[in-house]
C-alpha cells in the first residue's frame, strides 16, 4: 500500500513540475512579448520624434524652392529634409558656379532649383544606375531644370588602390573647377568607405576654394572617410550639424597669401 501511495505521490510530484515548466515557458514567452512591445514602442517614439523635425524642414525646403510641383518622396535612400534644407540653404547663401553631385536624386533637382534661382551655376550629377540616371532626367524636365543639371551616367570601376568609385573617364573634358561637391554616393552596399575616393578622383577639378557636403555622416564609414580626408589636407575645416542621417560640411580656404616686408 504504501508502494502505491510513494509512486501516485511521486507522478503527482512529476505533473506538478511539467505545469510549472509549461507555466515558466509561457511566462518567460509573454515577458520577451512584453519586451519586445517595449522596443516597439521606443522605435515608434523615436520616430515621431524625428519626424516633426523633418516636416519642419521639409515645409521650409518647399517654402525656399517655391517650385510650382510638390517634391517627390524624400527620406529612406532619398536625402532627408533636413540634408535638402542644408543643401538649399548653402546653394543660395553662396552661389556656386559649379556643383558636382556622387549620386543622383531628390537632391539633384534640389540644386538645380537654387542654382535657377541664383541666376548662374550648374549641377553635375554622378550616377552608375542607368535607370536612377533616367528617372532623375525626368524629374528635371518635369521641373522645367533640364537646362540648370547634367545627370552623367558614370559606370563604377576599380580604382588603383582596389576601390570601386565613378568613372573618371565619364566625366566632361571641360568640366569647370568645381565649388561644391555633395557626397550622397555611391551606396554603401559596395563596400566599406565606398565614398572615400570621391576628393581623392576629384581634387584636381576642384577649385582652391572649396566645400563638401556629406550625407549620412552618422555612419562609421563616412566618419572614417571623414578623419582619413582631414588627415590628407589639414586645411579642411569641419562643421557638423544635426541632421537625421548626420551631415558634415567641410570647408577649404584659400591659403593665405604670405607677403616679405623689406626692412627699411
Amino acid at each position: 500500500m504504501l508502494d502505491a501511495w510513494l509512486v501516485a505521490l511521486v507522478a503527482l510530484l512529476l505533473a506538478l513540475t511539467a505545469l510549472l515548466g509549461v507555466a515558466l515557458l509561457r511566462i518567460r514567452r509573454v515577458d520577451h512579448a512584453i519586451a519586445a512591445m517595449r522596443e516597439d514602442v521606443k522605435r515608434a517614439r523615436r520616430e515621431c520624434e524625428s519626424l516633426f523635425p523633418q516636416l519642419q524642414s521639409l515645409l521650409s525646403l518647399e517654402r525656399l524652392l517655391d517650385l510650382p510641383k510638390a517634391l517627390p518622396a524624400t527620406r529612406g535612400w532619398a536625402g532627408s529634409p533636413d540634408f535638402l534644407l542644408s543643401l538649399a540653404e548653402e546653394v543660395l547663401a553662396h552661389a556656386p558656379d559649379t556643383i558636382m553631385e556622387c549620386g543622383s536624386g531628390v537632391s539633384t533637382l534640389v540644386a538645380a532649383r537654387c542654382v535657377d534661382l541664383n541666376g548662374r551655376g550648374h549641377v553635375y550629377s554622378l550616377e552608375h544606375d542607368p535607370a536612377y540616371a533616367a528617372q532623375t532626367r525626368g524629374l528635371l524636365s518635369k521641373h522645367g531644370l533640364s537646362g540648370r543639371a547634367t545627370v552623367i551616367e558614370a559606370p563604377l570601376v576599380e580604382c588603383s588602390d582596389g576601390s570601386r568609385w565613378y568613372s573618371a573617364a565619364a566625366l566632361p573634358a571641360d568640366l569647370p573647377g568645381i565649388d561644391l561637391l555633395v557626397v550622397d554616393g555611391p551606396p554603401g552596399t559596395i563596400g566599406r568607405l565606398a565614398r572615400y575616393p570621391a576628393l581623392r578622383q576629384l581634387r584636381d577639378r576642384m577649385n582652391a576654394a572649396f566645400t563638401v557636403l556629406v550625407d549620412d555622416a552618422d555612419r562609421d564609414d563616412e566618419r572614417e572617410m571623414i578623419r582619413r580626408w582631414r588627415a590628407e589636407d589639414t586645411m579642411l575645416d569641419e562643421v557638423r550639424l544635426t541632421a537625421e542621417k548626420g551631415l558634415v560640411v567641410l570647408r577649404h580656404a584659400v591659403a593665405p597669401v604670405s607677403l616679405t616686408v623689406d626692412a627699411a
